[in-house]
């Protein structure tokens, strides 16, 4: 991934409940299939790797950075634990 995803742009999409706070029940790792992550909304392409996370009955395609921000705070936007 050229560049690093923003904190900030996921704590808003937590936020406005564009991505879920609820925790991941699976996830499938393999290289990336043009898809946007919806982290930072970049391609990820098959030079990255691809996290296909379920969580809250949808299906998340991130960076491994953008996994690692949702992941962390998923439980702290919004002052929610």
């Amino acid at each position: 991934m050229a560049a690093h995803p923003s904190p900030d742009s996921i704590r808003w999409k937590l936020a406005n409940g564009v991505l879920p706070r609820e925790r991941r029940e699976q996830v499938w790792v393999g290289y990336g299939t043009g898809a946007a992550c919806d982290g930072c909304d970049r391609a990820i392409t098959p030079e990255d790797v691809e996290h296909e996370v379920t969580a809250g009955g949808r299906t998340l395609r991130l960076h491994l950075d953008c996994l690692r921000i949702w992941e962390s705070e998923r439980y702290t936007v919004g002052g929610r634990r």
